[in-house]
C-alpha cells in the first residue's frame, strides 16, 4: 500500500490565525476559591419573604466555573446551576444594585479576559431555547489585555454597600471605579458609567474593600506600598521593606463631579494583609479593620483614634511565629452585627465592633475564639438556616 503525502493544505483547512483553543476540563473542580451568599433566584420565593421551607442560596467559583447552590431546611445541598466561565476567575463580588428591577443580586466577575463582567441569573436561556436557568451577561466592560497580568485590573474587586459604585484593581498601578445606576425607570437594567481611573504609578496593591459611608459619597480603602524609593535607592544593604511604608489609602468617588480623588493616606503595620469593612450608620461606627500579624487595627476617615486588639493564640503556638487572618465573612443584617474570621490555623474568631459610649469616644472591639474548622480559601454564613459554609483548601 502506498500513501501519498501532499504538502498543499486542503481547501477546508483552518488557518492558524483564525484558530482559538480553549482549555476546559471534563471533570469539574471541587476546589472553590470564592464563596458568596446572596439572593439569585425567586424560585423559592422573593427576597426576605417568610417561608415554611426556607432555602439559603450561595455561589462558589473555582478557577473556571461558577456554581449556584441552595440548601433546604433538611441541610441538603442542591446544585441549581453549574456554568463554565471559559477563563480563569480572579475575583468575584455580589451586590444588590440600585433600587428597582427584579431584586435579584448581581455577580461581578473579574477574569483573565481583561473585562469586567456583570452577571445575573436568568430562569430561561433564549439563545439556546431551553428552560434551564443560566447566568446571563448584563454588562461587559473591557479595560485591558487578556491574561492574568499584574497591571491589568481584575485581581481585586469591591462594591459599595448600597450598590452605587464598584472598584476593580490590579496588583500593580491600575484601578478603575465604575458608577452604577438604572436609567429609564425602576424596571430598566443596570448601567455602568465610563471607567474612572484611580491609578498610582509604582504602587503595589495588597487588598481593597468598600467603606460604609451611608448616604455620603462612595469610598474605597486600599492597602498599598509605593516602591519608587526602592528603585532610586543605591544602598542595597538595607532590606526593601525597611525603605518602603505600607499605607491605607481612601479613594472617594464624587458623584456630583464624577471624579475620583485620594481622600486620606494613613500608615499601617508592614505585615498588614487584609481589609475588612465595618458596618456604619445605626449598626456600627463604619470604617475598616486592618488584619496584620497578631493584630487587628481599626481605622476610619477623619481624626479617629486608632484601636488595636491582639488575635487570640493557641497556648502551644510559639510566640515568634506570627498569626494572620486568611478568610472572613460578615453578618451585618442581624440585630447584633458581627464578623467571623478564620486564621491560618483554622481557628474561627467572633468579632464585634461597636461605637463608643460617648461622642468622639474610641470604638470597642471584642474578639473571642469561636471554633476550629479546616482551613478555607473562603467562608460564608448562610443566614436563613444559620449555617457556615467553608470552602476548604483541599476540596
Amino acid at each position: 500500500t502506498t500513501t501519498t503525502l501532499s504538502t498543499t493544505p486542503p481547501t477546508h483547512s483552518i488557518h492558524a490565525r483564525n484558530m482559538h483553543l480553549i482549555h476546559y476540563t471534563l471533570q469539574p473542580s471541587n476546589q472553590f476559591f470564592h464563596t458568596l451568599p446572596g439572593h439569585f433566584t425567586n424560585k423559592y420565593g422573593p427576597r426576605n419573604a417568610a417561608s415554611s421551607s426556607p432555602r439559603s442560596q450561595f455561589i462558589t467559583a473555582s478557577h473556571n466555573e461558577l456554581v449556584l447552590w441552595s440548601i433546604n431546611g433538611r441541610g441538603e445541598k442542591v446544585c441549581e446551576v453549574r456554568q463554565g466561565v471559559y477563563g480563569i476567575v480572579r475575583s468575584v463580588a455580589v451586590f444588590m444594585g440600585p433600587p428597582g428591577g427584579n431584586n435579584l443580586d448581581y455577580i461581578a466577575l473579574g477574569t483573565d479576559s481583561g473585562r469586567l463582567m456583570i452577571l445575573q441569573l436568568s430562569e430561561s436561556n433564549p439563545s439556546h431555547q431551553t428552560a434551564q436557568p443560566s447566568f446571563q451577561i448584563i454588562r461587559a466592560e473591557t479595560f485591558g489585555k487578556a491574561g492574568a497580568r499584574r497591571i491589568v485590573p481584575g485581581q481585586y474587586m469591591a462594591v459599595d454597600p448600597l450598590g452605587r459604585a464598584l472598584m476593580v484593581a490590579a496588583i500593580e498601578k491600575q484601578r478603575f471605579i465604575y458608577e452604577m445606576n438604572r436609567e429609564g425607570g425602576n424596571n430598566a437594567s443596570l448601567t455602568l458609567s465610563s471607567p474612572l481611573s484611580a491609578h498610582s504609578d509604582k504602587t503595589i496593591t495588597f487588598d481593597i474593600a468598600p467603606v460604609d459611608t451611608i448616604e455620603e459619597n462612595p469610598v474605597f480603602a486600599a492597602l498599598e506600598v509605593e516602591y519608587s524609593e526602592v528603585d532610586q535607592s543605591t544602598d542595597h544593604s538595607q532590606p526593601p521593606y525597611e525603605i518602603t511604608e505600607k499605607m491605607l489609602v481612601f479613594y472617594e468617588l464624587d458623584q456630583g463631579s464624577h471624579a475620583v480623588a485620594k481622600r486620606e493616606r494613613k500608615s499601617v503595620d508592614p505585615t498588614s494583609n487584609r481589609i475588612i469593612p465595618v458596618a456604619g450608620g445605626s449598626k456600627g461606627p463604619g470604617g475598616v479593620l486592618i488584619c496584620s500579624q497578631n493584630l487587628l487595627t481599626y481605622r476610619n476617615l477623619g481624626d479617629v483614634n486608632e484601636v488595636q486588639v491582639p488575635i487570640p493564640r493557641r497556648q502551644d503556638m510559639p510566640y515568634a511565629r506570627g498569626l494572620i487572618i486568611t478568610a472572613f465573612t460578615t453578618q451585618y443584617e442581624s440585630e447584633h452585627p458581627f464578623i467571623l474570621m478564620q486564621s491560618e490555623c483554622g481557628d474561627l474568631y467572633y468579632v464585634q465592633v461597636e461605637k463608643g459610649s460617648k461622642k468622639n469616644a474610641p470604638v470597642t472591639i471584642s474578639i473571642r475564639y469561636f471554633d476550629t474548622v479546616p482551613r478555607g480559601a473562603s467562608i460564608a454564613i448562610l443566614k436563613k438556616l444559620g449555617m457556615l459554609f467553608v470552602a476548604t483548601e483541599f476540596g
